[in-house]
């Protein structure tokens, strides 16, 4: 097996990286396909070379997508790599730059990072991490919860009056980066601590999907916080926050 055949088997499907061909620096680029993997053409010399995938078994395949169980507290891998890394698929930084982060933002200021062994974008949350599938071929769960088991809720934002609750992290951050409070209930299910928690609020708006879970979910935080005696508003949305762009969250939040 050459050296490029190698490399080219330790990166995830989608992947890609830039190695050495000719010369001193790197010149080309190896692939991993769903089809096979490839080298260049290269940059200085034009060589090139693909190579099909053999067969594998349902078992093998079942393998590489396994995930392991979720623990109390776990700590993000430390083979994750920032999204602006040349290594992580453009799928992975397009599903974040359709939630409005750029790679840099998404590591310099969330520490939002991408898992090249399970292929995945990682939210860290206090405790632990989410993990998230962008890839189409990945039939997994949506999000994954790795440790965390004590954390109810997720704030972001400063203060204020109202605070936003909304269902997932990236949602939260979008609410954030509006410049508004956003509480994540991590689900569509209120806990305990998340509902004192939006307790302490004066306003609390809840923007769920705009599907029959989200509806559950809002009156089931309506229900829950009427112990508080608090005026609960519903913002209903085709989609999630955090696919909504920045001027109409505001226009939203405002009106």
């Amino acid at each position: 097996m050459s050296e490029w055949q190698a490399i080219a088997r330790t990166l995830r499907i989608g992947q890609s990286r830039k190695i050495t061909c000719c010369g001193s620096g790197p010149s080309t680029y190896v692939s991993n396909s769903p089809s096979g993997i490839r080298i260049g053409p290269c940059f200085r010399c034009g060589y090139k070379e693909y190579e099909p995938h053999k067969e594998r078994s349902a078992a093998d395949i079942m393998a590489s997508r396994r995930l392991p169980p979720p623990t109390k507290t776990a700590s993000v891998p430390s083979r994750a790599v920032p999204l602006s890394d040349p290594s992580v698929p453009s799928y992975a930084r397009l599903f974040m730059l359709k939630a409005g982060f750029t790679p840099e933002e998404s590591y310099d200021e969330h520490s939002i990072v991408y898992d090249p062994e399970k292929d995945r974008v990682l939210v860290p949350i206090p405790d632990g991490y989410l993990s998230r599938r962008v890839a189409s071929w990945d039939k997994g769960p949506k999000w994954i919860r790795y440790g965390g088991s004590n954390t109810t809720c997720v704030l972001y934002g400063r203060g204020g009056d109202t605070v936003v609750a909304v269902e997932d992290c990236l949602s939260g951050l979008k609410i954030a980066k509006a410049g508004y409070t956003a509480l994540v209930i991590l689900g569509t299910s209120l806990s305990d601590g998340a509902a004192t928690r939006l307790a302490d609020y004066k306003q609390v708006l809840v923007w769920t999907d705009g599907d029959a879970a989200g509806d559950k979910a809002h009156r089931h935080i309506r229900k829950r916080l009427g112990a508080f005696d608090k005026t609960v508003s519903r913002i209903r949305t085709d989609e999630d926050p955090k696919s909504i762009p920045l001027h109409e969250i505001r226009r939203t939040l405002d009106a």
